[in-house]
């Protein structure tokens, strides 16, 4: 029986797509990956016994996100994302739909730092339960380390989700190993999430790879 899970609304709702995505171009692009899907299942007694699609990205033959999905009540449309690049393959333009503003396209800002790296987006109009601003921490080599969500308020905005990332070359050696919780292909590709509480295996989450011709 499928159920629908409160907290993959949430979590939708609140991170939707980021861009610590793109840091992983080029492991994207050497795979030939065209489509990513992601599926959560929902374990009893260490088996799963449901499960839902959480989000859905394209990628072009760059290993670049073009665009992404992100679906809540076990495959309804909650957020979609396009992105664009120009010549020098850099990202140019980002839109935004959102079901809390009846999925009427919303232009995304991108902020740069002086290397040209993106360090905020902000958006054009304030979508009801999500964030306005996008903040970004990034390493030397401009890496996405850090991302800060903020939502409007009557008095400017406040801060209300944030996520660490490990920098860049620490991930790529860590997936060069699979672990209980984590499993991967020979390019890196995570393949298999695995989450336990005290009760055993809670969670699994599954990506599935859709790959460009040739």
């Amino acid at each position: 029986m499928l159920r629908c899970l409160p907290f993959l609304l949430l979590a939708t709702a609140v991170q939707a797509q980021h861009l610590r995505e793109l840091d992983f171009q080029q492991i994207y692009a050497q795979s030939r990956v065209a489509v990513q899907e992601v599926y959560s299942y929902t374990c009893e007694n260490n088996l799963p016994v449901d499960s839902c699609l959480i989000s859905r990205t394209e990628y072009d033959q760059e290993g670049r996100m073009t665009m992404s999905t992100d679906y809540f009540a076990c495959g309804r449309v909650f957020c979609e994302q396009t992105f664009t690049y120009d010549e020098e393959g850099k990202l140019a333009t980002n839109t935004l739909r959102h079901r809390f503003n009846g999925m009427q396209e919303v232009e995304v800002e991108l902020v740069r730092n002086a290397d040209g790296h993106v360090v905020e987006r902000v958006l054009s109009q304030p979508i009801p339960n999500f964030w306005m601003v996008e903040r970004m921490e990034r390493s030397d080599r401009g890496h996405v380390l850090a991302v800060q969500h903020f939502r409007k308020q009557a008095e400017g905005t406040e801060q209300f989700w944030q996520d660490q990332f490990l920098p860049l070359d620490v991930e790529l050696e860590k997936r060069q190993t699979n672990t209980l919780t984590d499993v991967y292909d020979e390019q890196g590709l995570l393949l298999l999430h695995h989450s336990f509480g005290k009760q055993g295996l809670t969670r699994i989450t599954k990506h599935l790879y859709t790959r460009h011709a040739g």
